[in-house]
């Protein structure tokens, strides 16, 4: 299995293994792809339901950029990030 991060190109496929790091990061791969993904939960457009993401979730998105510096990881690009098993808008609070 060979990662593959294609920068600007839609990747799509079910998540396989996802880690949740101490510096704001969530990584992940998906099946069939030795590619290391990576959410930013702390830039400014990352939406919160993305800490639910899950191994199993149906995910597409485009990959931004990829940094060799010690793991292989590719940058998800937010803006176009869908996963299938999450909501997509959030409910209003009951009283």
């Amino acid at each position: 299995m060979t990662p593959s991060a294609p920068t600007g190109k839609t990747v799509s496929g079910t998540v396989d293994r996802i880690v949740r790091t101490n510096d704001n990061k969530l990584l992940f791969i998906l099946k069939n792809n030795g590619q290391v993904y990576q959410l930013d939960t702390s830039a400014k457009d990352f939406k919160p339901i993305y800490q639910f993401i899950s191994e199993g979730d149906k995910v597409s998105f485009k990959s931004e950029e990829v940094n060799t510096n010690g793991l292989a990881t590719a940058t998800v690009s937010l803006s176009t990030f869908k996963d299938q098993s999450l909501p997509t808008t959030t409910p209003k609070a009951t009283k």
